[in-house]
């Protein structure tokens, strides 16, 4: 029978090999590696925090510059509609005037005058009234000749005619009223374009002028 012995030497320097690792992650050791660890979780952490930083501020700087630009786009769009809305408004008051031209260049023009019949002196009869105990008062009914001219295109109808008159002592009292102060005498016969017509306008004054007055008379057509 044979034993083999079999003695196993450790060699100097794997024994100090071991001894190294041992005292270097040995209990003496062991709270600079916790430390040494801290330091590199912390690292990592701001390292990542700062690129996560980095990453948000270039995305908030993209944000801004389309914001910008679509910003830019908007205010050459409300530019855009603002010259077109202005030059439809220019269009309009351009096709506005045209369509008044043509009115204007279509439409009856009358021109009235006031005056005496030809060859006749001013009809003007005067007459008292008042019935018994009233004071009297004299009036004048003046006959006027109302003549009317249509200088434009179209005929020309007056449905109304309104006149009165009134006794004035100077330039300063003349004043103009509207329908509504005179009297209704009526309407005309239509007036074709280019011709004219005339009629008696009867109107009576309040009183008579005295020395240094005058008749004024007024007339409103529509």
């Amino acid at each position: 029978m044979l034993t083999l012995a079999v003695l196993l030497v450790a060699s100097p320097c794997a024994l100090g090999h071991a001894n190294y690792w041992q005292e270097a992650f040995g209990p003496p050791f062991a709270a600079n590696w916790a430390l040494l660890l801290a330091a590199l979780v912390t690292f990592l952490a701001v390292a990542w925090q700062a690129w996560e930083t980095r990453r948000a501020a270039k995305a908030t700087q993209d944000s801004v510059a389309q914001i910008k630009s679509q910003d830019a786009v908007l205010k050459q769009s409300v530019n855009a509609a603002e010259k077109n809305a202005e030059a439809a408004r220019d269009a309009a008051i351009a096709a506005k005037a045209n369509t008044d031209a043509l009115i204007d260049a279509e439409r009856a023009w009358i021109l009235a005058e006031l005056g005496w019949f030809d060859g006749a002196a001013p009809r003007i009869a005067e007459r008292t009234l008042g019935g018994a105990g009233q004071a009297p008062i004299k009036v004048a009914t003046v006959d006027f000749k109302l003549t009317c001219k249509n200088e434009g295109r179209s005929p020309a109808w007056i449905d109304h005619v309104y006149g009165r008159i009134d006794i004035a002592g100077s330039r300063s009292d003349i004043t103009d009223h509207d329908k509504h102060d005179c009297g209704n005498y009526g309407p005309m016969e239509p007036i074709g374009a280019g011709q004219g017509k005339s009629r008696s306008l009867y109107l009576e004054s309040d009183g008579l002028p005295r020395e240094n007055e005058f008749f004024r008379a007024f007339s409103v057509l529509l």
